[in-house]
């Protein structure tokens, strides 16, 4: 099946972003393709599906903000063109129409310019229009960055901004026992040096990675950075990642505890409707990668510094999408590498298998035998031979086709609305949602609601019922109907986004050969058919695939052809596509 060409692609993700080319119940159209000229649908189809009709080959939208000023230029090319090439006639015609930002697109790959901050930045999704005006907000000054004065007590300043003109401060016998009720926290020498060396990168750098001893004070140093960009204007928001459940309560009690006075903190599972009224939000990678709600929450300008604690883990995999997919600056925490360790092994087995065990050996299984007798003296399956006669009654001929009605269709659709109801109404599963515990709402329904006289609700009769074309889990089905999710993803729409994914990680120059790229992937991650062509080699039986030809896989860059698989079977769930 053809692929949507660019500019389908680039209309879906503007409506799924909150764009609008036509006016409607939600607002005034906010899409124009030249200053005061109202769009229709018989111009946008004028273009072409992939901007073919276009007579300079692209088009560049305007995007306007709340009062219908142009506020975002949008370059939209065809997928076989580079979204990157003519930037700068991009920027140039951004400046004329005072615009701060540009989107450069092929329908495939995505790139977000801040003219004000720096290079084009890959995003996998587009910005939505509050999005941008928040962020628009945080005018980025690195010379404040670097002015900014950090001293011992940069962070102590805002715990407690008079604290040196308090008695027991100014009494040196006091001074501990004070330091200690109020829990100040002054910076160390070290710990300075860190903000410093950053304070003095150069121009246009935007990530950075700071390696400290554990127990040398990682959070205290992030929570005087924080404070540095909020301070300063080059940031409005910050992100706050962490690999572990158990460190986003010790994340947040540590950034209350020092930042509380000016920068409000929550954790995001905690305070989804409140999260883009504080100034810090923690959570964990994998909150914001189930359902990809990084994607589906979140607006690529909505973070202008992302922290990721142990950086060598909670970006580790898929969760680096979720580092990669806001603007703005990336800071990695972490701790230095060890240089040796020493591995005790109490298992015997193991070290027979590491050191004994002959890999390499030829085994040599025994040849069949014919019914009746031995062949070469080997004992081995036996093989027979002669055709097979089923003397018994045809019971397949003895089904009956039975019709269903409008009422078994309709029992089947009220199903899964029986089911709602029977969860919103009870307590302690709406508490347990309330409250984000996720793996005991699972567990209750799987033993209090699964299997009961009454219904014999199962995830597989839900599942049916819903009608989708892949394996739901539980915890997606509560999902939406507790309101987290507007709706059941498809295969394919799973299939877009981790593509997206890939793209934004690899970044591939060939611009024209993405739709390849993107069939390849699809084809490989959905099909076990085509698992087992590419893994066995066998790619002959490409010539008479349905799904993916011979044809196809030879559109496929040759370095693509095993990256892809590799990436896949790394970073990417198969079971989501299972039906």
């Amino acid at each position: 099946m053809k692929e949507a060409a660019a500019r389908i692609k680039i209309n879906k993700l503007l409506e799924n972003a909150g764009w609008r080319f036509f006016a409607d119940t939600k607002g005034p159209a906010n899409v124009q393709l030249e200053p005061s000229v109202t769009l229709t649908k018989q111009v946008l189809d004028d273009l072409g599906e992939n901007f073919e009709k276009a007579s300079k080959g692209f088009i560049d939208f305007l995007l306007l903000n709340e009062k219908s000023f142009p506020f975002i230029v949008l370059e939209a090319k065809a997928e076989d063109k580079n979204p990157l090439v003519g930037k700068e006639q991009a920027r140039k015609y951004a400046k004329s129409q005072n615009c701060r930002f540009v989107i450069l697109s092929n329908g495939n790959l995505h790139y977000f310019w801040d003219l004000e901050r720096g290079n084009p930045y890959v995003i996998t999704a587009f910005p939505t229009p509050t999005s941008v005006t928040g962020y628009q907000k945080s005018v980025p000054d690195p010379k404040r960055l670097i002015e900014e004065v950090v001293a011992d007590d940069y962070v102590v300043l805002t715990q407690r901004p008079n604290y040196a003109s308090e008695a027991a401060w100014k009494s040196e016998a006091e001074r501990p026992r004070f330091i200690e009720v109020n829990s100040l926290r002054f910076l160390r020498p070290y710990q300075k040096k860190a903000i410093y060396a950053i304070q003095a990168v150069k121009k246009g750098s935007d990530r950075f990675l700071l390696e400290m001893a554990t127990g040398t004070g990682k959070t205290l140093t992030a929570a005087a950075l924080i404070k540095l960009f909020l301070r300063t204007g080059n940031a409005h928001r910050v992100l706050f990642l962490v690999d572990r459940l158990e460190l986003e309560d010790q994340g947040l009690k540590a950034f209350k505890k020092v930042l509380a006075n000016d920068y409000k903190s929550i954790i995001y599972k905690e305070n989804r409707d409140d999260c883009r009224h504080a100034e810090i939000v923690v959570t964990t990678a994998q909150s914001l990668l189930f359902n990809n709600k990084y994607q589906q929450v979140f607006s690529p300008t909505d973070f202008d510094l992302v922290i990721s604690d142990e950086a060598h883990r909670s970006t580790g995999g898929n969760a680096r999408a979720v580092f990669d997919c806001f603007n703005g600056y990336k800071l990695g925490l972490t701790a230095p590498k060890k240089t040796a360790f020493k591995l005790f092994d109490f298992f015997a087995n193991c070290e027979y298998f590491e050191e004994e065990f002959d890999y390499d050996q030829v085994l040599k299984l025994p040849k069949p035998r014919s019914e009746g007798g031995e062949e070469n003296g080997d004992e081995g399956p036996t093989r027979y031979t002669g055709t097979y006669e089923h003397l018994g009654d045809d019971l397949i001929s003895t089904l009956k086709e039975e019709t269903i009605g409008y009422e078994g269709m309709r029992i089947d659709r009220e199903f899964y609305a029986k089911f709602e109801d029977v969860v919103r109404e009870n307590d302690f599963i709406a508490a347990s949602v309330e409250a984000g515990q996720w793996d005991r709402v699972i567990d209750y329904v799987n033993k209090e609601v699964f299997d009961k006289p009454s219904e014999h609700y199962s995830l597989e009769k839900l599942r049916k019922a819903v009608g989708v074309d892949r394996r739901l889990t539980l915890r997606e089905i509560l999902e939406k109907i507790f309101g987290f999710i507007p709706r059941f993803k498809s295969k394919d729409d799973l299939l877009e986004e981790e593509f997206s994914k890939f793209v934004a990680d690899y970044k591939p120059d060939e611009a024209e050969a993405i739709p390849a790229l993107e069939t390849y992937f699809k084809a490989y991650a959905a099909s076990d058919a085509i698992r087992h062509i590419i893994e066995s080699g066998q790619l002959t039986d490409l010539a008479t695939n349905p799904v993916f030809s011979t044809k196809d896989f030879k559109a496929v860059p040759a370095k693509y052809r095993t990256l892809i698989p590799d990436y896949i079977k790394d970073y990417v769930s198969l079971n989501q596509f299972a039906a």
